[in-house]
Formats: structure tokens, C-alpha cells, sequence
């Protein structure tokens, strides 16, 4: 490992930061610095890239097939590292927009070093997945959501062999609002686009397009509710669908997580969050003193701005929304549960 490599603070690159000094002086002959000038192009839409990149300095460009911008990542000398896309293949164009420093990481190398040093990984398990199931990188991006690398082997081994390929055309509109919630759906190739009808406008308002990896029909199983909007696809594709019963039975039980008032009271005490994702209109002068209060809505657009070293009490009123919010959260990595029973199980007398 060259002097400037081992100079480098490997605490925020993940998944570097996982592995053991001896996987890491293994990892060594894979690891490459690089100065690199504005204008250079890393890789293209649809190539495999050989390395993965991270930002250490500087400013990158990732631009879709159409050669649009989509983001662009810029670190300050001496901030915290940017893991940049690592989709195969992938599904943008890395550019360089201003002079930048580089980590590069050999793909193959990796991969190997994590499955032998690492192998309870999520990056290992994404690994091990996506070469196991057919039908491209699907699993790899569906994995790439913590709470759902993290529900074990035994449960994902399960879980992919009760999913069952549904081919799809473009325009096939596979969830349809106010229809009964039945199945959950994983996008494993093509694109969708989410609407939802609203009262004021006399064409359903697009709330979201989504891509292979993506999840579709959780909120209307959690919430036992029917479903509160359609999706379409925009191409032709293949999804994978889990039943409602097989939901319940692999992926409720461990991402969404019901506890009693009493357990909830011990983790706040220990220094967890009550989260209130109630609306405005459905408050009704019960309110706990000490919960923050955020709508349900609102919690969806903020997520990722919540602090991850805070567990999470969600809780509701109408005992369908906080399951559902408890849910999105374990499964982007946060420690959430929710309130069983909703305020009907807080006491009078803690209520402000």
C-alpha cells in the first residue's frame, strides 16, 4: 500500500471501514489514489466499471443516458469522503467537473476480500445475491437498502425463492388506487412512474418514477388499507412479486416492529425518540409532551435528514400510518418501532 493510500482515514469509506487490518494490507494492491482533471469522463451509461470510485476532493457530474445532470457531488478538502454510484452496469455517467482527488477500488478485488473478511456484510450479502438470482442487478440495488441486507440469510433465502417473475409492458398499470393491497413488488428491470388522483385536479398529479431495485406496495399491506395510489410502467420490464401472506410472513416481521407502551416508555427512557407522524387534523388536544412531531408526509420528504444514532418510537392515531413509517425507516437503517395500539395505548395522564 502506497504511503499516500496509508495516510488515509478509512473510518468513513464504507465499506473499508468494515474490514480487518489483515483484509485491508490484502486489499492493497486494488487501492489507487488519483488526481484527476476537470473534463475526464470515469465511465459511461451501460459499462461495467472495473474500480469503485470515491470522492475525496473536488467535483464529479453523474448525467443520465440523455446527458442530462442528475447530481453533483463536491467535497471540501478534508470533509468526509463521497461513495459515488456503483451500479452494474451503470446507469450513469460519471464525469469529472472540477480538479479532483480519487480513491479507486478494484471491483473484483473487493468483492473477493469482503465475502472472505466480511461475510455477513451487507456489501457481502449484496454480493453474494446478485450473483445467486437471475435477472441482472435488481438484487444488488434492492439490497442496497440496509434493512433489507440486514434480515438475514435464512429470511432473504426465503424471501427470493417465494418471488415469482411477472413480465410487464409498457403502459401496464400494475397497482392501481382504491384497489385492496394483495402483493409487494420489486422493479428488476424497466422504469414505473407513481400517481395519485387529488381532489383539486382532474389528471392524476406524478408523485414518483422508479427504477430496477425499487419497492412498490408495502404502505396499503402494512396499513391493511387499499392503496393510496397507481403505478405504471413506462417501459417494458419484468417485476418480482411477493404475496401478501409471504410479506407479512418474511419482511413485516422484522422491519416493522410493534412495541407495547410499556417497552416504549424503557427505550425513551434510554434515550430514544417518540416520533408523531400524525396529520394537523387528526391531533385533537392529545399530544405527548416530550414526542416531535413531524406528519407522516412530511417524515417521507425528510428521511434522510433524521439523525441515525437515535432510536425511533413511531406512534399515530389511526394505527395505520406509524407501522408504515416504522417500516420505511428499519429499512433505510434506522433503529425504528412503532406504537402499538397508537395513543389509544398512551394513558390520559401522560398525554400533554
Amino acid at each position: 500500500m502506497s504511503s499516500a493510500v496509508t495516510a488515509l482515514d478509512f473510518r468513513d469509506i464504507y465499506p473499508l471501514n468494515r474490514l480487518s487490518p489483515e483484509a485491508l494490507a490484502q486489499l492493497s494492491a486494488g487501492l489507487r489514489l488519483r488526481e484527476v482533471a476537470a473534463g475526464t469522463r470515469l465511465f459511461g451509461v451501460g459499462e461495467t466499471p472495473a474500480s469503485h470510485y470515491y470522492l475525496l476532493a473536488g467535483r464529479v457530474e453523474l448525467l443520465d443516458a440523455h446527458g442530462r445532470l442528475l447530481l453533483a457531488p463536491e467535497v471540501a478538502p478534508g470533509a468526509a469522503p463521497v461513495a459515488l454510484p456503483q451500479d452494474v452496469p451503470s446507469a450513469q455517467e460519471l464525469r469529472v467537473a472540477a480538479p479532483s482527488r480519487l480513491l479507486e477500488v478494484d471491483r473484483e478485488l473487493l468483492n473477493q476480500v469482503m465475502l472472505s473478511d466480511q461475510p455477513d456484510s451487507a456489501h457481502a450479502i449484496e454480493l453474494a445475491y446478485a450473483d445467486a438470482v437471475p435477472g441482472g442487478a435488481w438484487p444488488e440495488a434492492f439490497l442496497r437498502a440496509r434493512g433489507y441486507a440486514g434480515i438475514g440469510r435464512d429470511r432473504l433465502d426465503q424471501l427470493f425463492r417465494a418471488l415469482l417473475p411477472v413480465p410487464v409492458r409498457a403502459g401496464d398499470c400494475f397497482i392501481r388506487e382504491g384497489e385492496t393491497a394483495d402483493c409487494f413488488y420489486i422493479v428488476a428491470e424497466g422504469s414505473c412512474e407513481v400517481t395519485r388522483r387529488l381532489p383539486d385536479l382532474p389528471e392524476p398529479m406524478r408523485v414518483a418514477e422508479y427504477g430496477p431495485g425499487a419497492t412498490l406496495g408495502e404502505d396499503g399491506l402494512l396499513a391493511q388499507s387499499p392503496r393510496n395510489a397507481s403505478v405504471r410502467m413506462l417501459t417494458d420490464g419484468c417485476l418480482m412479486r411477493l404475496s401478501g401472506d409471504d410479506f407479512r410472513r418474511l419482511l413485516q416481521p422484522a422491519l416493522a416492529l410493534p412495541v407495547s407502551y410499556a417497552e416504549a416508555r424503557e427505550m425513551a427512557g434510554s434515550g430514544a425518540r417518540w416520533l408523531d407522524v400524525r396529520l394537523p387534523g387528526e391531533i385533537g388536544g392529545r399530544r405527548l409532551p416530550e414526542a416531535i412531531y413531524i406528519p407522516h408526509p412530511v417524515v417521507r420528504a425528510r428521511l434522510f435528514t433524521a439523525d441515525p444514532s437515535y432510536r425511533y418510537i413511531v406512534v399515530c392515531d389511526n394505527r395505520r400510518d406509524s407501522p408504515v413509517i416504522a417500516y420505511m425507516m428499519s429499512k433505510y437503517g434506522y433503529d425504528a418501532r412503532y406504537l402499538e395500539g397508537g395513543y389509544d395505548a398512551i394513558p390520559v395522564g401522560d398525554l400533554a
